[in-house]
Protein backbone atom coordinates (compact mmCIF):
# COMPACT_ATOMS: atom_id res chain seq x y z
CA UNK A 1 0.00 0.00 0.00
CA UNK A 2 1.22 3.51 -0.94
CA UNK A 3 2.14 5.72 1.66
CA UNK A 4 0.47 8.77 1.28
CA UNK A 5 2.09 11.88 3.61
CA UNK A 6 -0.26 14.84 4.23
CA UNK A 7 -0.04 18.19 3.84
CA UNK A 8 1.01 19.30 7.69
CA UNK A 9 0.27 22.99 8.85
CA UNK A 10 3.41 24.87 10.31
CA UNK A 11 5.67 23.16 7.64
CA UNK A 12 7.49 25.59 5.54
CA UNK A 13 6.93 25.32 1.97
CA UNK A 14 9.93 27.01 0.40
CA UNK A 15 8.18 30.73 0.72
CA UNK A 16 8.46 31.35 4.50
CA UNK A 17 4.64 30.39 4.47
CA UNK A 18 3.48 27.18 6.86
CA UNK A 19 2.42 25.07 4.08
CA UNK A 20 -0.24 23.54 5.79
CA UNK A 21 -1.98 27.13 5.84
CA UNK A 22 -1.71 27.85 1.53
CA UNK A 23 -4.76 26.88 -0.48
CA UNK A 24 -2.14 26.61 -3.36
CA UNK A 25 0.99 27.31 -2.07
CA UNK A 26 0.87 30.87 -3.77
CA UNK A 27 4.86 32.14 -3.55
CA UNK A 28 6.12 35.14 -1.82
CA UNK A 29 4.30 38.04 -3.20
CA UNK A 30 1.48 36.25 -4.67
CA UNK A 31 -0.94 37.90 -2.02
CA UNK A 32 -2.65 34.66 -1.45
CA UNK A 33 -4.44 34.87 1.95
CA UNK A 34 -3.52 32.24 4.68
CA UNK A 35 -5.59 29.98 5.91
CA UNK A 36 -6.79 28.66 9.21
CA UNK A 37 -9.48 26.68 10.43
CA UNK A 38 -11.81 29.31 11.74
CA UNK A 39 -11.46 31.27 8.46
CA UNK A 40 -14.17 28.71 6.51
CA UNK A 41 -17.82 29.34 7.05
CA UNK A 42 -21.63 28.42 6.11
CA UNK A 43 -23.35 31.79 4.96
CA UNK A 44 -26.95 31.97 5.93
CA UNK A 45 -27.85 31.86 2.56
CA UNK A 46 -26.88 27.85 2.54
CA UNK A 47 -22.93 29.29 0.74
CA UNK A 48 -19.69 27.64 1.36
CA UNK A 49 -16.92 30.10 2.19
CA UNK A 50 -13.10 29.49 2.39
CA UNK A 51 -10.23 31.07 0.94
CA UNK A 52 -11.62 33.18 -1.51
CA UNK A 53 -14.28 30.62 -2.80
CA UNK A 54 -17.96 31.10 -2.64
CA UNK A 55 -19.55 27.71 -3.24
CA UNK A 56 -23.48 27.53 -3.49
CA UNK A 57 -25.40 24.92 -4.53
CA UNK A 58 -25.55 26.81 -7.41
CA UNK A 59 -22.20 26.55 -8.28
CA UNK A 60 -18.95 28.05 -7.45
CA UNK A 61 -20.04 32.11 -7.50
CA UNK A 62 -16.56 33.77 -6.48
CA UNK A 63 -12.96 32.23 -6.69
CA UNK A 64 -9.62 34.22 -5.50
CA UNK A 65 -9.04 37.66 -7.87
CA UNK A 66 -5.40 35.76 -8.93
CA UNK A 67 -7.14 32.60 -9.92
CA UNK A 68 -7.18 34.60 -13.57
CA UNK A 69 -7.58 31.39 -15.84
CA UNK A 70 -4.85 30.03 -17.68
CA UNK A 71 -5.44 27.98 -21.01
CA UNK A 72 -3.83 28.50 -25.11
CA UNK A 73 -5.69 29.77 -27.71
CA UNK A 74 -6.14 26.23 -29.01
CA UNK A 75 -3.45 26.15 -31.50
CA UNK A 76 -1.19 24.53 -29.60
CA UNK A 77 -0.93 20.82 -28.34
CA UNK A 78 -1.98 21.77 -24.49
CA UNK A 79 -4.98 24.29 -26.16
CA UNK A 80 -8.47 23.60 -25.94
CA UNK A 81 -11.09 24.14 -28.55
CA UNK A 82 -12.51 28.05 -28.16
CA UNK A 83 -15.80 27.00 -30.01
CA UNK A 84 -18.37 27.78 -27.45
CA UNK A 85 -20.24 24.62 -28.74
CA UNK A 86 -17.57 22.37 -26.53
CA UNK A 87 -18.51 24.35 -23.10
CA UNK A 88 -20.64 22.40 -20.70
CA UNK A 89 -23.02 24.75 -18.11
CA UNK A 90 -23.91 22.93 -15.23
CA UNK A 91 -26.07 25.58 -13.03
CA UNK A 92 -26.79 22.81 -10.44
CA UNK A 93 -26.30 19.73 -8.28
CA UNK A 94 -29.76 18.86 -8.72
CA UNK A 95 -28.87 18.44 -12.74
CA UNK A 96 -27.28 15.38 -11.78
CA UNK A 97 -28.48 11.64 -11.39
CA UNK A 98 -25.86 9.78 -9.07
CA UNK A 99 -24.81 5.99 -10.21
CA UNK A 100 -22.18 3.76 -8.72
CA UNK A 101 -18.96 4.25 -6.88
CA UNK A 102 -15.90 4.80 -8.97
CA UNK A 103 -13.49 4.90 -6.15
CA UNK A 104 -12.71 6.28 -2.56
CA UNK A 105 -9.95 7.29 -0.42
CA UNK A 106 -8.73 9.62 1.87
CA UNK A 107 -9.68 12.55 0.64
CA UNK A 108 -13.24 11.63 -0.66
CA UNK A 109 -15.41 9.33 -2.62
CA UNK A 110 -16.20 9.71 -6.19
CA UNK A 111 -19.49 9.10 -8.37
CA UNK A 112 -20.56 8.42 -11.83
CA UNK A 113 -23.17 10.49 -12.50
CA UNK A 114 -25.27 11.60 -15.61
CA UNK A 115 -25.70 15.08 -16.39
CA UNK A 116 -29.26 14.86 -17.20
CA UNK A 117 -29.45 18.26 -19.24
CA UNK A 118 -26.44 16.98 -21.37
CA UNK A 119 -26.95 13.39 -21.25
CA UNK A 120 -22.95 13.42 -20.61
CA UNK A 121 -21.31 11.12 -17.56
CA UNK A 122 -19.52 13.08 -15.70
CA UNK A 123 -17.12 12.31 -12.50
CA UNK A 124 -18.18 13.70 -9.05
CA UNK A 125 -16.34 14.22 -6.44
CA UNK A 126 -17.75 14.20 -2.57
CA UNK A 127 -15.71 16.18 -0.07
CA UNK A 128 -16.11 16.26 3.76
CA UNK A 129 -15.28 20.05 4.66
CA UNK A 130 -15.43 19.81 8.04
CA UNK A 131 -12.20 17.89 7.90
CA UNK A 132 -9.54 20.17 7.90
CA UNK A 133 -7.29 17.99 5.84
CA UNK A 134 -9.68 17.48 3.52
CA UNK A 135 -10.76 21.01 3.15
CA UNK A 136 -7.06 22.19 2.22
CA UNK A 137 -6.96 19.87 -0.25
CA UNK A 138 -10.30 20.67 -1.52
CA UNK A 139 -8.83 24.22 -1.81
CA UNK A 140 -5.82 23.51 -3.58
CA UNK A 141 -7.47 21.20 -6.32
CA UNK A 142 -10.18 24.61 -6.96
CA UNK A 143 -7.30 26.29 -7.41
CA UNK A 144 -5.68 24.28 -10.00
CA UNK A 145 -9.00 23.39 -11.60
CA UNK A 146 -10.22 26.75 -12.15
CA UNK A 147 -7.21 27.74 -13.42
CA UNK A 148 -5.46 25.80 -15.95
CA UNK A 149 -7.08 24.43 -18.80
CA UNK A 150 -5.50 21.51 -20.95
CA UNK A 151 -6.72 18.87 -23.11
CA UNK A 152 -4.11 16.95 -20.99
CA UNK A 153 -5.79 17.84 -17.26
CA UNK A 154 -8.69 16.44 -16.49
CA UNK A 155 -11.56 19.09 -16.79
CA UNK A 156 -13.59 21.24 -14.35
CA UNK A 157 -16.99 21.64 -14.80
CA UNK A 158 -18.27 23.05 -11.54
CA UNK A 159 -18.35 22.46 -7.95
CA UNK A 160 -21.37 22.64 -5.48
CA UNK A 161 -22.25 22.88 -1.98
CA UNK A 162 -24.56 21.26 -0.71
CA UNK A 163 -25.83 22.40 2.23
CA UNK A 164 -25.12 19.55 4.68
CA UNK A 165 -21.11 19.64 4.84
CA UNK A 166 -20.12 18.48 1.23
CA UNK A 167 -18.15 20.14 -1.42
CA UNK A 168 -19.39 18.09 -4.97
CA UNK A 169 -16.63 18.44 -7.59
CA UNK A 170 -18.09 17.76 -10.97
CA UNK A 171 -15.24 16.42 -13.48
CA UNK A 172 -14.56 14.73 -16.61
CA UNK A 173 -15.10 11.57 -17.09
CA UNK A 174 -12.32 8.86 -18.06
CA UNK A 175 -14.02 5.74 -19.55
CA UNK A 176 -11.31 3.35 -18.73
CA UNK A 177 -10.42 4.72 -15.26
CA UNK A 178 -6.58 5.24 -14.10
CA UNK A 179 -3.78 3.85 -14.92
CA UNK A 180 -3.12 2.03 -12.04
CA UNK A 181 -6.09 -0.17 -12.37
CA UNK A 182 -5.25 -0.99 -15.56
CA UNK A 183 -1.78 -2.55 -14.72
CA UNK A 184 -3.62 -4.34 -12.07
CA UNK A 185 -5.86 -6.30 -14.43
CA UNK A 186 -3.47 -6.26 -17.54
CA UNK A 187 -0.14 -6.37 -16.44
CA UNK A 188 2.73 -5.27 -18.60
CA UNK A 189 2.12 -2.04 -20.79
CA UNK A 190 2.98 -2.62 -24.64
CA UNK A 191 5.69 0.39 -25.57
CA UNK A 192 3.42 1.35 -28.18
CA UNK A 193 0.95 2.14 -25.90
CA UNK A 194 3.46 3.47 -23.04
CA UNK A 195 5.03 5.90 -26.21
CA UNK A 196 1.63 7.75 -26.39
CA UNK A 197 0.88 7.42 -22.38
CA UNK A 198 4.17 9.24 -22.01
CA UNK A 199 3.66 11.85 -24.93
CA UNK A 200 0.38 12.99 -23.01
CA UNK A 201 1.56 13.24 -19.45
CA UNK A 202 4.35 15.23 -20.63
CA UNK A 203 2.91 17.35 -22.75
CA UNK A 204 0.25 17.73 -19.23
CA UNK A 205 3.59 18.26 -17.09
CA UNK A 206 4.80 21.32 -19.46
CA UNK A 207 1.44 22.52 -19.68
CA UNK A 208 1.46 23.00 -15.59
CA UNK A 209 5.48 23.73 -15.15
CA UNK A 210 5.21 26.62 -17.77
CA UNK A 211 2.66 28.17 -15.44
CA UNK A 212 4.53 27.83 -12.37
CA UNK A 213 2.87 24.69 -10.74
CA UNK A 214 4.23 21.82 -9.45
CA UNK A 215 1.77 18.61 -9.18
CA UNK A 216 3.63 16.78 -6.25
CA UNK A 217 1.68 13.55 -6.17
CA UNK A 218 2.11 12.14 -10.08
CA UNK A 219 1.38 8.27 -10.42
CA UNK A 220 -0.46 6.23 -11.82
CA UNK A 221 -3.53 6.21 -10.00
CA UNK A 222 -3.47 9.96 -10.74
CA UNK A 223 -3.20 9.48 -14.51
CA UNK A 224 -6.52 8.52 -16.38
CA UNK A 225 -7.68 6.59 -19.56
CA UNK A 226 -10.25 7.55 -22.05
CA UNK A 227 -10.75 5.04 -24.61
CA UNK A 228 -13.13 7.39 -26.60
CA UNK A 229 -10.67 10.29 -26.32
CA UNK A 230 -7.85 8.07 -27.07
CA UNK A 231 -5.83 9.96 -24.40
CA UNK A 232 -3.73 9.70 -20.79
CA UNK A 233 -4.72 12.96 -18.55
CA UNK A 234 -2.97 14.07 -15.22
CA UNK A 235 -5.64 14.27 -12.47
CA UNK A 236 -5.68 14.86 -8.67
CA UNK A 237 -4.53 18.09 -7.99
CA UNK A 238 -5.12 18.27 -3.95
CA UNK A 239 -1.52 18.93 -3.54
CA UNK A 240 -0.54 21.06 -6.45
CA UNK A 241 1.49 23.72 -5.57
CA UNK A 242 1.51 27.21 -7.54
CA UNK A 243 5.05 28.22 -7.58
CA UNK A 244 5.94 32.53 -8.09
CA UNK A 245 7.74 32.76 -10.85
CA UNK A 246 10.43 33.87 -8.84
CA UNK A 247 10.28 30.97 -6.80
CA UNK A 248 11.57 27.68 -8.03
CA UNK A 249 12.05 25.62 -5.24
CA UNK A 250 9.17 24.17 -2.35
CA UNK A 251 10.12 21.90 0.25
CA UNK A 252 6.99 21.08 1.94
CA UNK A 253 7.03 17.15 2.42
CA UNK A 254 3.38 16.12 0.85
CA UNK A 255 2.90 13.21 -1.53
CA UNK A 256 2.87 9.49 -1.90
CA UNK A 257 6.12 8.26 -0.87
CA UNK A 258 6.82 5.73 -3.50
CA UNK A 259 6.66 8.10 -6.11
CA UNK A 260 8.94 10.58 -4.01
CA UNK A 261 11.83 11.73 -5.60
CA UNK A 262 15.14 11.01 -3.69
CA UNK A 263 15.46 14.82 -3.17
CA UNK A 264 12.05 15.13 -1.67
CA UNK A 265 12.53 11.94 0.67
CA UNK A 266 15.64 13.36 2.49
CA UNK A 267 14.00 16.26 3.09
CA UNK A 268 15.53 18.86 0.28
CA UNK A 269 14.18 21.79 -1.49
CA UNK A 270 12.52 20.21 -5.07
CA UNK A 271 11.94 21.53 -8.51
CA UNK A 272 9.99 20.50 -11.38
CA UNK A 273 12.21 17.88 -11.95
CA UNK A 274 10.46 15.98 -8.94
CA UNK A 275 7.28 15.45 -11.33
CA UNK A 276 9.35 14.05 -14.08
CA UNK A 277 10.82 11.85 -11.48
CA UNK A 278 7.32 10.43 -10.52
CA UNK A 279 6.58 9.77 -14.53
CA UNK A 280 9.64 7.91 -14.74
CA UNK A 281 8.81 5.60 -11.84
CA UNK A 282 5.15 5.48 -13.29
CA UNK A 283 6.53 4.43 -16.74
CA UNK A 284 8.53 2.29 -15.67
CA UNK A 285 5.32 0.50 -13.31
CA UNK A 286 3.83 0.31 -16.89
CA UNK A 287 6.51 -1.60 -18.44
CA UNK A 288 7.28 -3.78 -15.63
CA UNK A 289 3.60 -4.51 -14.67
CA UNK A 290 4.58 -3.58 -11.02
CA UNK A 291 6.44 -1.21 -9.28
CA UNK A 292 9.63 -1.27 -10.17
CA UNK A 293 11.45 -0.87 -6.18
CA UNK A 294 11.63 -3.87 -4.39
CA UNK A 295 8.06 -3.06 -1.82
CA UNK A 296 9.54 -0.58 0.87
CA UNK A 297 8.80 -1.65 4.66
CA UNK A 298 9.20 1.87 6.01
CA UNK A 299 10.57 4.88 5.36
CA UNK A 300 13.95 3.99 5.23
CA UNK A 301 13.50 1.65 2.50
CA UNK A 302 11.67 4.21 0.24
CA UNK A 303 15.52 6.10 0.54
CA UNK A 304 17.14 3.84 -0.31
CA UNK A 305 14.86 2.80 -3.49
CA UNK A 306 14.71 5.86 -4.67
CA UNK A 307 18.87 5.42 -5.38
CA UNK A 308 18.89 2.36 -6.70
CA UNK A 309 18.15 1.93 -10.32
CA UNK A 310 14.76 2.37 -11.64
CA UNK A 311 15.70 0.21 -14.80
CA UNK A 312 17.20 -2.67 -12.71
CA UNK A 313 14.11 -4.47 -13.21
CA UNK A 314 13.48 -3.23 -16.60
CA UNK A 315 16.93 -4.59 -17.75
CA UNK A 316 16.04 -8.19 -17.35
CA UNK A 317 13.20 -7.66 -20.00
CA UNK A 318 12.63 -10.56 -22.35
CA UNK A 319 9.94 -10.90 -24.96
CA UNK A 320 6.50 -10.58 -23.40
CA UNK A 321 2.86 -10.82 -25.18
CA UNK A 322 1.16 -7.52 -25.96
CA UNK A 323 -2.18 -9.26 -27.60
CA UNK A 324 -4.55 -7.48 -25.55
CA UNK A 325 -2.67 -4.22 -26.59
CA UNK A 326 -3.19 -4.81 -30.35
CA UNK A 327 0.68 -5.18 -31.14
CA UNK A 328 2.77 -7.46 -32.31
CA UNK A 329 3.61 -10.60 -30.37
CA UNK A 330 6.75 -10.49 -28.91
CA UNK A 331 8.20 -6.95 -27.66
CA UNK A 332 11.54 -5.93 -25.96
CA UNK A 333 11.62 -2.39 -24.54
CA UNK A 334 13.28 -0.70 -27.00
CA UNK A 335 17.04 1.27 -26.23
CA UNK A 336 15.38 4.29 -27.02
CA UNK A 337 12.57 3.57 -24.34
CA UNK A 338 15.23 2.53 -21.56
CA UNK A 339 17.09 5.86 -22.06
CA UNK A 340 13.48 7.63 -21.82
CA UNK A 341 13.46 6.19 -18.37
CA UNK A 342 16.91 6.53 -16.87
CA UNK A 343 16.71 9.79 -17.97
CA UNK A 344 13.30 10.71 -16.34
CA UNK A 345 14.48 8.46 -13.07
CA UNK A 346 18.27 10.12 -12.41
CA UNK A 347 19.34 10.30 -9.14
CA UNK A 348 20.35 13.76 -9.20
CA UNK A 349 17.46 16.23 -10.39
CA UNK A 350 20.42 18.44 -12.29
CA UNK A 351 20.34 15.62 -14.37
CA UNK A 352 16.65 14.97 -15.48
CA UNK A 353 15.29 16.79 -18.60
CA UNK A 354 12.12 19.05 -17.75
CA UNK A 355 9.05 17.96 -19.62
CA UNK A 356 9.80 20.31 -22.41
CA UNK A 357 12.88 18.44 -23.51
CA UNK A 358 12.01 15.07 -22.94
CA UNK A 359 9.55 15.35 -25.93
CA UNK A 360 11.91 16.47 -27.70
CA UNK A 361 13.62 12.66 -27.02
CA UNK A 362 14.00 10.38 -29.35
CA UNK A 363 11.88 7.71 -28.45
CA UNK A 364 9.01 10.49 -28.36
CA UNK A 365 10.54 11.82 -31.75
CA UNK A 366 10.99 9.28 -33.64
CA UNK A 367 8.33 6.95 -32.57
CA UNK A 368 5.10 6.40 -35.00
CA UNK A 369 1.94 6.43 -33.22
CA UNK A 370 -1.34 4.58 -34.14
CA UNK A 371 -4.35 6.08 -31.33
CA UNK A 372 -6.36 3.74 -32.55
CA UNK A 373 -3.71 0.75 -30.49
CA UNK A 374 -4.17 2.88 -27.19
CA UNK A 375 -8.07 3.49 -27.61
CA UNK A 376 -8.07 -0.98 -27.99
CA UNK A 377 -5.89 -1.57 -25.16
CA UNK A 378 -8.04 1.13 -22.90
CA UNK A 379 -10.73 -0.46 -24.24
CA UNK A 380 -8.99 -4.15 -23.11
CA UNK A 381 -8.14 -3.34 -20.00
CA UNK A 382 -11.27 -1.81 -19.07
CA UNK A 383 -13.62 -4.94 -20.27
CA UNK A 384 -11.20 -6.77 -18.09
CA UNK A 385 -11.53 -4.46 -15.16
CA UNK A 386 -15.17 -5.00 -15.15
CA UNK A 387 -15.52 -8.79 -15.32
CA UNK A 388 -13.09 -8.87 -12.41
CA UNK A 389 -15.83 -7.08 -10.65
CA UNK A 390 -18.52 -8.56 -11.74
CA UNK A 391 -16.56 -11.74 -10.63
CA UNK A 392 -15.97 -16.03 -11.76
CA UNK A 393 -19.75 -16.69 -11.19
CA UNK A 394 -20.62 -13.50 -13.21
CA UNK A 395 -17.87 -14.17 -15.61
CA UNK A 396 -19.12 -17.76 -16.75
CA UNK A 397 -22.11 -16.16 -18.42
CA UNK A 398 -20.87 -13.79 -20.73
Amino acid sequence: MDMIVPMEAGMPDGDGLPGGRSTGGGGRGSGRRDLSEDQFVFRSDGAFHDGGFTITPQGLTSAPDMLSRRDSDGSSVEGVPKSRHNVIHVASLNEFRKGQVLGSGANGTVYLTVHQTTRRHMAVKTVNVYDEEKRKQLLQELGALTRHVSRFLVRFYGAFYDGSGAVHIALEYMDCGALSDAIAVAGRVPEAVLNQVAVHCLRGLRFLHRNHVLHRDLKTANILLSRRLGRAKLSDFGLARDLHPGVSKADTFVGTMAYMSPERLQGERYTYASDVWGLGVSLAECSLGRYPFPKPQNFFDYIAAAHEDVLGGVSDFGPHSTSSGGGADDVVLSDDARDFLARCTAVDPADRPTACALLEHPWIRRRQREPTVFAEWCAGSAARSRRRARGPRASRNL
